[in-house]
């Protein structure tokens, strides 16, 4: 995903994650041999209020970044 987004010139953070991220991704990465996955992310505030923000450059730069992954 990250050569990807270098690739197309996708701006991109990287975080890691110490523990459970609390997506679908944990139990992918369990179950039985594991499988690699990669959880996406998009850059908000106050998440789950009635104030949440989120800027939708982000939003763009995330659904370009998964359809070029995707397409490859």
């Amino acid at each position: 995903m990250i050569d990807t987004a270098e690739s197309m010139e996708i701006p991109y953070q990287t975080e890691v994650m110490n523990g459970l991220t609390s997506t679908n991704a944990d139990q992918y990465s369990v179950s039985r041999n594991g499988a690699e996955v990669c959880t996406v992310s998009i850059p908000l505030r106050n998440m789950h209020t009635p104030v949440e923000v989120i800027d939708l450059a982000d939003v763009r730069y995330t659904a370009e970044l998964l359809a070029e992954y995707i397409g490859e």
